[in-house]
């Protein structure tokens, strides 16, 4: 007979399932993870091969080398300190939660250039869409991808970016019509399972509008 021991109570499949965001404010280069030291005025860091984490985000660099200035961070004579990626650059996001998607990746444009007009963001992204008048990125219809290539196309000098994760399955979206006396269990990656297949392992319970981390024993 299977044994299933609690591990973790979480308040509700809404809270437990909930958004995550996170920021990157290339202004702030002691606020990265890895930290990196304000270069001086009119000066840049390379970033061509670093990464950037923050939370269960993660964000890559890889220069083009098409010309002789690749992705870095630079200290502006107008605005501060930015990223920026020039032409054929390539900005990686990549989530490590196991059960969740990047569901949108929207820029805060640098205002550095702004008068000559020299500030838009641009890319090219390897999945979804990126929106240049809104300068957001989101993914195809049905798409739940975790990790996305955006090649710049010519310059772009981004201020901020913010990543939007969610949930893999939607299992929020079935708490309703869960029945409270019947439980429903969902693997580690948001695939539900029929409880005549439950093998020992680590489970979400949904039960009613409540979840539950179990661990299924011998």
């Amino acid at each position: 007979m299977k044994r299933i021991i609690l591990i973790a109570s979480l308040l509700a499949v809404c809270n437990a399932y909930a958004e995550q965001t996170v920021t990157f404010d290339f202004s702030d280069t002691m606020s990265l993870n890895p930290s990196i030291n304000e270069p001086g005025l009119k000066s840049g860091v390379d970033l061509d091969g670093y990464k950037f984490t923050e939370g269960d985000v993660t964000i890559e660099f890889t220069a083009s080398h098409l010309g002789n200035t690749s992705v870095r961070l630079y200290h502006s004579y107008d605005a501060g300190v930015d990223l920026r990626l020039y032409d054929g650059d390539v900005m990686t996001v990549t989530t490590t939660a196991d059960a969740q998607y990047i569901k949108s990746i929207k820029f805060t444009m640098s205002l550095s250039g702004a008068a000559s007009g020299s500030n838009d963001i641009n890319f090219v992204p390897s999945t979804g869409t990126y929106n240049w008048a809104e300068e957001i990125w989101t993914p195809g219809d049905g798409s739940r991808d975790k990790s996305i290539d955006l090649v710049s196309a010519e310059q772009s000098r981004i201020s901020k970016m913010t990543v939007t994760l969610d949930d893999i399955s939607g299992i929020r979206d079935v708490a309703a019509a869960s029945s409270a006396d019947a439980a429903v269990y969902y693997n580690m990656l948001g695939k539900r399972v029929e409880t005549t297949q439950l093998v020992p392992g680590v489970y979400i319970r949904v039960k009613g509008n409540e979840s539950r981390k179990v661990v299924i024993g011998r």
